[in-house]
């Protein structure tokens, strides 16, 4: 693996592993407090949209390849939440 295929990764692994560990420590924590769920529900993909970015950030990629990675994160992040806790699109 090159250098370019180990940010690409780390860029998709580290976000939804980010994801999976907030969403479980939501879940543990919240009793019937809603409000946790909807705060997650914006500010979680933005964060993970972030992370990607900070990883990306010195890849020379062009728009159409961004949109191809960040879709196939989308893809991991719904592979993991119908795997994890059987939510569906």
């Amino acid at each position: 693996m090159d250098q370019k295929e180990i940010k690409l990764m780390l860029g998709i692994v580290i976000p939804n592993a980010l994801a999976i560990i907030i969403i479980s420590s939501m879940s543990f924590t919240m009793s019937q407090n809603h409000n946790v769920v909807w705060v997650g529900i914006v500010s979680l993909p933005l964060l993970m949209g972030m992370i990607s970015q900070y990883y990306w950030r010195d890849l020379t990629l062009n728009k159409l390849d961004y949109i191809k990675y960040h879709l196939l994160n989308l893809a991991v992040a719904f592979f993991w939440s119908w795997l994890l806790i059987g939510r569906k699109l």
